[in-house]
């Protein structure tokens, strides 16, 4: 998960629920599954300011090396959503998931 710097200084919604934000957060990061990255004000501009997207990656099937399902990325809009489909590449070129500093 890349978040903007942007999302976790502006104080939406008082004191408390930014406090219990920043806490989800944490607690979400135990996961092993789950990683955050807080992406700094001072990278500028980034092909993931157009709309957020969700890269995501499945679990191996056991005892091989090939994924549960193949990788894909949901992109979401202010008109709906799309899901992309690498073909199981895991390449994310093209959703701006790689030009993110």
């Amino acid at each position: 998960m890349v978040l903007s710097e942007a999302v976790i200084r502006q104080a939406v919604g008082g004191p408390k629920v930014m406090a219990a934000q920043l806490q989800h957060l944490l607690d979400v990061t135990l996961s092993p599954s789950v990683q955050l990255r807080v992406l700094p004000l001072a990278a500028g501009a980034h092909a993931g300011m157009t709309s957020g997207f969700i890269a995501l990656e499945f679990p191996k099937v056991p005892g091989t090396s090939e994924p549960l399902e193949p990788p894909l990325v949901y992109v979401d809009s202010l008109t709906g959503a799309l899901y992309l489909d690498k073909g199981g590449t895991g390449s994310w070129r093209g959703t701006g998931y790689s030009g993110l500093p």
